[in-house]
């Protein structure tokens, strides 16, 4: 998927990123503007961003057949299929430090979702922690679902901005 962006210099650029990509060098993260309820909870340092991983980039073709229907001709619907990271909450967030976080766990009936490609702000480069250890320290994960990479996931990641 590419993710067209305007850089700081006013110039056009684009990312593109990977579904499943863990690993191999390639974008599998992104970013998103944190939903306006949760940053205008009144406390100043409110986080500005969500962070997930992509695991599946699909498209269907909708015909929608409720109220208001002018036509019964298919659409193409576009989503992404993500497994959202989570932030470290002992951190109040501050442009000058890096943000720590890690992914949430997968008995959260939060943890994966689907998203709007248009609300992606853009790639992101999140870093292991390595010092925090894997998080699946003996044998393979235990997700259920197709994100077969649990087993190389880390305790903690680090933000590069």
């Amino acid at each position: 998927m590419r993710i067209n962006y305007t850089t700081y210099d006013v110039r056009r650029d684009e990312d593109v990123v990977y579904a499943g990509s863990t690993g191999t060098g390639k974008y599998s993260n992104i970013m998103v503007l944190a939903p306006a309820t949760s940053r205008q909870t009144g406390q100043e340092n409110q986080h500005p961003f969500w962070y997930a991983r992509i695991i599946g980039i699909y498209h269907v073709n909708v015909i929608y057949i409720g109220e208001g229907n002018a036509d019964f001709l298919p659409r193409r619907l576009d989503f992404l299929w993500v497994r959202w990271y989570e932030l470290h909450d002992d951190e109040d967030w501050s442009p000058q430090r890096l943000d720590r976080v890690s992914l949430m766990d997968e008995a959260d009936q939060h943890s994966f979702g689907f998203l709007d490609p248009d609300d992606v702000l853009r790639a992101c480069h999140i870093i292991p922690a390595f010092q925090e250890g894997l998080a699946c320290d003996i044998g393979p994960g235990l997700t259920c679902c197709a994100y077969n990479h649990d087993h190389t996931d880390w305790k903690a990641y680090v933000i590069n901005r």
